[in-house]
């Protein structure tokens, strides 16, 4: 449709171009505004459906705009070992494999340390797999996903499910009985990905491992079985959330900011070591990995399969169209498989065995923290310190410990300096004023107020992207890039930075008070009737929103959040509401108010028994926006007088005419704006 008017208008113009008269100018011009018209059309079409696809083919989407953009991402020319720029993908390709091999460890078979066996019921030693499972997991593959070393798409696997799935089942049985699998499948081709700092430098690269489907099938397979084994026995430490069902980077920090807030809601203070390994996945040793899984219990079939997984690989370097010549891989665990992560939670899972003091993990981001009284808390910290140090050099697996870091919380924090060793030698931990946990920028305060501005610059960013981007902008448009693209910057991890200052409740809602102007013809209305018009709620609801959403995750146990003591039903059983009232904690600090625990108590106890007890999380949105439906901060920001209770006693006081809130001077704006564009 699109083609057959720019041909007429090539047509018309090479004829006018052949006699140029006055009837023939007149029918290119025709037939030219009607190709433009038409290629308007078409590109509209095209953006908004690529606005509604984003949730389900954002590959689509971001190509898209890579393409606006007038920066394009590459790998820069990287710098060799004489300081000379290389510029061809050859040879930075062959730089990267170099490196990226570098880094591998040697392991001394002849040394390795010995493991007791955990404590476990049953053994892991074999596995089948049925044509039906096949099936179903060739089904839940996404088909825009790019096919490995044998090119084989996914989407070729997925239409033929039924077909293939009988013939894969047995291939795949057959790979597990001979513990053994095709030397195609111990292939990778990397991807390099840039991390930060210096694009000239192969060290800011981290590669991504492009590995055969099929083997990435059957990876599932074994790790199911193996995570099922773990959790079955009770094998998994309760510190570890990365890659566990029921667990994530908000179930962490919540327990995290709980205690913390509590310690000094109680005017304490404490330190919190960031540990930081050097190439963890790339690194663990193959031979003490096996040997730390015969001790979970994973025996027989599947422990000879795993060792053949991890064992004769290889790898290479793709730039574009270039490719390194192959390396072989003596350690560590692809990144970019399916089986990876759960083997390196396995090869990490004792290390808070060394530890006296409170640890979390996300995979292999660590922190270790107590609550500082003394000089003996402080000496504590320490020792646990040289015990990682030891656990680092049995296992292998480095500490880098120029990059770790110490945060100093509390008003009157001593700030003692702690040190740590690694491969270069004893080295002092940083001590920093802020530090970025799992995408959330913590202070020594608790106030959240400098992430909160990252995140507000993120998002103009992401508005801004959008805006030279697209050439036509509707609600149809917008609404779906709005809720995918942008607005999820300023609500990740919204439980637990969720803000208390004015300020920051007033900067995080401009983000989405500049976007609705995007949408023509909103310009004249004020942000609330733009809120209505397109059915989006103040940010400030969807936060209050997402902490109910919380508390009832947390009471029903679809997420395991280690906070149930500060989450306790109430006794009072006289009083008027639900069945499922929490006890409502008297908090006389603002870290006491700021508490997930606290703020959300009075607006759970206030839903009706019908919400709280939905039988899904999807039952209990519906019926929550039933009971929320004429709630006040839905389409506006209340004044600080109006806010919850929680929040009063530390934000700019109401009484005070000067301290207006700058909410009023923006309404102000738009009406002043309005009413120029009416005169």
């Amino acid at each position: 449709m699109l083609l057959l008017p720019v041909r007429k208008k090539r047509s018309a113009f090479k004829k006018w171009n052949f006699c140029k008269t006055e009837h023939n100018w007149q029918l290119y011009a025709e037939k030219r505004n009607k190709a433009t018209r038409s290629c308007r059309f078409a590109k509209r079409n095209f953006e908004r459906e690529l606005a509604g696809n984003l949730k389900t083919d954002p590959k689509s989407f971001h190509s898209y705009v890579r393409s606006q953009l007038k920066s394009k991402t590459h790998i820069a020319d990287l710098e060799s070992q004489d300081g000379s720029l290389l510029s061809s993908d050859v040879q930075k390709a062959e730089l990267l494999n170099s490196f990226f091999s570098s880094v591998f460890t040697n392991e001394d078979v002849s040394h390795i340390p010995t493991m007791e066996d955990r404590n476990f019921e049953t053994f892991l030693e074999d596995i089948y797999i049925s044509p039906s499972d096949v099936e179903k997991k060739l089904d839940k593959l996404k088909s825009n996903k790019s096919p490995g070393i044998d090119s084989i798409h996914p989407l070729l696997l997925k239409e033929c499910a039924h077909e293939l799935s009988e013939v894969l089942a047995d291939m795949f049985n057959q790979s597990i009985q001979s513990g053994s699998l095709p030397s195609l499948w111990k292939k990778a081709q990397v991807t390099p990905i840039f991390k930060k700092g210096n694009k000239h430098l192969c060290s800011n690269y981290r590669p991504v491992s492009l590995t055969v489907i099929l083997c990435k099938v059957l990876e599932t397979f074994i790790r199911d079985e193996i995570v099922k084994h773990l959790d079955s026995n009770n094998l998994f430490v309760n510190c570890q959330h990365g890659f566990r069902s029921k667990r994530s980077c908000t179930t962490q920090l919540l327990e995290v900011i709980d205690h913390w807030s509590e310690i000094l809601e109680e005017g304490g203070q404490l330190d919190c070591i960031y540990l930081d390994f050097a190439k963890a996945f790339d690194t663990v040793p193959h031979q003490r990995l096996m040997k730390k899984l015969y001790a979970y219990g994973i025996r027989g079939k599947v422990h000879s399969w795993v060792e053949s997984f991890l064992s004769n690989r290889q790898q290479q370097v793709r730039i574009g169209s270039s490719c390194s010549s192959w390396s072989p891989v003596k350690s560590g665990i692809p990144q970019g498989s399916v089986l990876g992560p759960t083997l390196f939670l396995v090869y990490i899972n004792d290390l808070p065995e060394v530890v006296s003091n409170i640890v979390k993990l996300f995979a292999d981001d660590t922190k270790i923290y107590r609550e500082i009284k003394g000089p003996d808390d402080v000496n504590s910290i320490q020792s646990d310190l040289d015990r990682l140090a030891e656990w680092s050099d049995e296992w292998l697996l480095r500490f880098n410990a120029s990059k770790c870091k110490c945060l100093h919380i509390g008003k009157d924090n001593p700030g003692a300096v702690y040190s740590m060793s690694d491969t270069s030698g004893r080295t002092n931990v940083l001590n920093v004023d802020n530090e970025k946990d799992l995408g959330v920028i913590f202070d020594s305060k608790l106030s959240f107020s400098e992430h909160i501005a990252a995140k507000v610059k993120r998002a103009n960013q992401a508005l801004g992207t959008i805006k030279r981007t697209f050439t036509y902008m509707d609600k149809d448009i917008f609404i779906p890039l709005y809720k995918a693209y942008i607005r999820p910057h300023l609500e990740y991890a919204s439980v637990i930075w969720t803000p208390s200052y004015q300020k920051d409740i007033l900067a995080i809602e401009q983000v989405q008070r500049r976007a609705t102007r995007l949408v023509p013809g909103m310009k004249q209305l004020s942000y609330e009737e733009r809120l209505r018009a397109l059915g989006l709620p103040t940010l400030m609801y969807r936060r209050e929103r997402t902490d109910i959403f919380q508390v009832f995750k947390i009471l029903n146990n679809y997420e395991e959040v280690n906070m149930r003591k500060n989450m306790e039903m109430s006794k009072n059983t006289t009083t008027r509401g639900h069945s499922f009232k929490l006890e409502k904690r008297r908090a006389l600090s603002k870290f006491g108010q700021k508490r997930f625990c606290t703020r959300s108590t009075n607006p759970w106890n206030a839903l009706s028994e019908s919400t709280v007890c939905a039988p899904s999380v999807n039952a209990f949105k519906s019926r929550l926006n039933t009971d929320w439906k004429y709630r006040e901060s839905k389409f506006s920001i209340p004044s600080s007088r109006q806010l919850l209770p929680s929040r009063v006693d530390y934000m700019l006081q109401p009484r005070n005419i000067d301290n207006r809130s700058r909410l009023g001077q923006y309404e102000s704006e738009d009406s002043h704006q309005a009413n120029r564009k009416g005169n």
